[in-house]
Formats: C-alpha cells, sequence, structure tokens
C-alpha cells in the first residue's frame, strides 16, 4: 500500500525521479524493499510537497517498527528534526520507548534525536540517563538552550544540585533564559543562598511577562533577609512589572505591613487576596473535581474554536499557553489545517482516489492526538496555577491568625 502511495506522490508531483511512464517499473523495485525503507521513502517525498504532518507521521511509523528495522536510525533523524521543524518535539516522545545512544546517527539529526531522547528520559523517570544524553548536544546547535535547560531540570532531579545551578546559568536564548533564571534562583533559595537568589532575578526584563513574579519573589526573599525596606522597594517595582495580577502580591504587601505590626493593612491585603482569588481558587477548584476523562475535553473547553468561560481571569489562561511544549503543539496544530488545505487544492485523479484518503486520515488522527496533548498540558498548567493561588490564599489566612501573637 505505502508503495503505492509513494508511486502516486511521484506521478502527481514529480518528487523523485520517475515519470509517470516509469512508475511502474519504480513499484516493483520499492516492493522488494523493507518495509521500513518504503515507508521512509515516501516520508521523504511527502516532506518535499510540503505535507510536513503526514512525513513526520510516516517517518515516526518506522520508528515504531523499532531498533530492528534497517531505517530505523535515518527515520529516528529524520522524525526528530522534521519535529523541531514543526516547533513540536513533544508529540513525538511515546515514540521513543526502546531508544538507546546507539541508535542515534551522527548524521545532521544528531542533536534533535539526542534532545528529545533525553526529554523521553526525564519525563519517564531516569534523570541521570536523561542528563548523559542531554550533555551530548552540540553547542551551535539551534535548540541548545532548551537542551541546557532540559539538562539542568535532569541534573536536579538526579540530586547534582550544583551542576544542575550551573548549567541554568550558563542558559542564555529566549525563552529558556527566564525559566533557567527562575529555577536557578529557586534553587539557591532553598539552599540558604538567599542573596545570591535574589541577584540571580534581577536580570530578569521589566518586559516580560513573568517579571512580576520575579520581584514578588526577590521581595519575599528581602523579607527573609531581614530588609524590609527593600522589600517594599522591590514591591513597588513588582507592581509596574505586573506583579499585581499574581495571588502573591496582596501576600508580600500583607507580610510587610505584619513585620511592621501595621494590623489594619495587613487585614486589607489579606481582605483583598480572599475577595480577588478565592472565587479563582474555586473555579480551578471545580476544574480539577470535574474529572476530565480526556486531554480533549479541556482542548475543546479552553483552546478549541468556541471555549467555555469558566470563570477565570484571562492571564491564567495565558500563563497556561505560554508553556513552550504546549505552544509547539498549538503550532503543530495550525500546520495541520494549513496541510489540510493543500490537500484539497492538489487536483489528479490518481493523487484523489489512492492518496488523499489516506494521508487526510493521518490528518484527522494526528489532529485528535494533538488536542489531547496539548489539553493534558493545559490542564497541568491550570493544576499548577491552582497550588499556587491555593497556598497563598493558606498563608495570608494563617499571617492573620498569627498577628494577635506577634503583634501584641
Amino acid at each position: 500500500m505505502v508503495a503505492w502511495l509513494w508511486v502516486t506522490v511521484a506521478s502527481a508531483s514529480g518528487c523523485g525521479p520517475d515519470p509517470v511512464s516509469e512508475s511502474l517499473t519504480r513499484f516493483e523495485a520499492l516492493l522488494v524493499q523493507p518495509e521500513g525503507d518504503r515507508e521512509l521513502a515516501f516520508a521523504q517525498c511527502l516532506w518535499e510537497l510540503g505535507l510536513r504532518h503526514n512525513a513526520q507521521q510516516h517517518a515516526l511509523e518506522v520508528v515504531r517498527l523499532g531498533p530492528g528495522d534497517p531505517a530505523f536510525s535515518d527515520a529516528l533523524s529524520s522524525a526528530m528534526s522534521w519535529s523541531r521543524e514543526l516547533g513540536d518535539l513533544y508529540s513525538a516522545l511515546p515514540y521513543l520507548r526502546g531508544v538507546s545512544r546507539r541508535h542515534v546517527a551522527d548524521d545532521a539529526g544528531r542533536d534533535d534525536v539526542l534532545l528529545a531522547h533525553g526529554m523521553f528520559l526525564r519525563v519517564t523517570g531516569q534523570p541521570i540517563r536523561a542528563a548523559g544524553v542531554l550533555e551530548e548536544v552540540r553547542a551551535d546547535y539551534p535548540w541548545a538552550d532548551r537542551a541546557r535547560f532540559q539538562l539542568g531540570q535532569a541534573l536536579w532531579e538526579a540530586n547534582q544540585l550544583r551542576e544542575a545551578v550551573d548549567t541554568w546559568d550558563a542558559v542564555e536564548g529566549q525563552p529558556w533564559v527566564i525559566d533557567a533564571q527562575m529555577a536557578r534562583a529557586e534553587a539557591l533559595a532553598d539552599w540558604g543562598e538567599t542573596a545570591d537568589a535574589v541577584t540571580a532575578l534581577s536580570h530578569v526584563d521589566a518586559s516580560d511577562p513573568r517579571a512580576g513574579m520575579a520581584r514578588l519573589k526577590q521581595a519575599g526573599w528581602w523579607m527573609r533577609l531581614g530588609d524590609v525596606d527593600e522589600a517594599r522597594q522591590t514591591l513597588v517595582h513588582a507592581r509596574q512589572q505586573g506583579g499585581r495580577a499574581w495571588p502573591q502580591w496582596h501576600l508580600r504587601w500583607a507580610e510587610v505591613s505584619a513585620d511592621a505590626c501595621r494590623t489594619s493593612s495587613v487585614h486589607r491585603h489579606a481582605r483583598a487576596l480572599e475577595a480577588e482569588w478565592g472565587p479563582i481558587a474555586l473555579a480551578l477548584d471545580g476544574i480539577a473535581d470535574s474529572g476530565h476523562p480526556n486531554g480533549r475535553s479541556l482542548y475543546a473547553q479552553f483552546l478549541g474554536s468556541e471555549p467555555v468561560d469558566m470563570g477565570l481571569p484571562d492571564v491564567l489562561h495565558a500563563r497556561a499557553t505560554a508553556d513552550p511544549d504546549l505552544m509547539g503543539l498549538l503550532g503543530h496544530l495550525d500546520q495541520i489545517v494549513d496541510e489540510r488545505q493543500q490537500l484539497d487544492a492538489i487536483v489528479h485523479p490518481a493523487f484523489e482516489a489512492i492518496l488523499k484518503p489516506h494521508l487526510s486520515d493521518v490528518l484527522q488522527q494526528g489532529e485528535r492526538e494533538l488536542q489531547a496533548q496539548a489539553g493534558r498540558l493545559y490542564g497541568r498548567s491550570l493544576a499548577q496555577q491552582r497550588v499556587a493561588v491555593r497556598e497563598a490564599l493558606a498563608a495570608g489566612a494563617a499571617l492573620v491568625d498569627s498577628l494577635d501573637r506577634t503583634c501584641r
């Protein structure tokens, strides 16, 4: 079947060296080749046609055949390189079971495979192996900073803490540099190196959407260092940089006020925290408790063409969709929409009769899978934000309860 499809593409588009009159000869040659070689040749032709999702999926099908197939390493390199060009390595990770370092060919796709394999090892709970793989990514790789950030996470999870902090410090490119600075600062604060943690976040640009949160973290650490004046000044900067849109905003001001026993100010900020974020916490609780059967329901509710109003502020949605893996999935879904239009624009009897139904099915299946993955990542982000909101509300309530003891 794949061989016939390959011939149809060659005939319809001129892809490959064979004119229509030689298609049957090419077909007979393909029949005697191993399955992986046929599928990979088909995938490469699809990529040249601009049918990028279909090309990636057919290469991944060769990867699914396993290392025993002669075309496995070549298909692995092609699939991961194409995934990066689609902006989405995340959706390819499930295909990497059974891959080991010996399967990584020293070709143009080498670093793509190393990054994807390292990510796979991390998410499957193998941080030591992940670190060993990610350390091999070359410095001139287009996504080198993403690999360094992943390496830092793997080292942290492997309890190689100082190495993780040093690795995060070497990340320079956007958007990973802010994530790395945040992770590095949190690690330093956990070790008690609070002054270094404050300094680590001083380079977060005021225009970055996370600048407000960075300032709120710094204010909390200034309080830990006993410098209330610096904490108060940092909160002023936080307001200018969007800090007012985070639940920790009122909490930090309540903490500064409590230090000076300004009880009325503590109560005012605690009430504002509860009034603004209590309903949001309840909305997030409702989403978490609804028991979504799969990610597609979350996708339809929040990311589809007709999102449902769940009572969440736009800023929470913006933070959830800022996840780089989720952004990659959404971009990949856009590619599927474009590819469907490309298929509709091809006019050729054999193509429409033989190839188009198959490629359309691949697009439909890919769309469902990507929507499910995107929904799960979105739900994960909402769950993380729910924890942060609940922690801020609990801390605010505890601060009010402690006033009688601390401000007699």
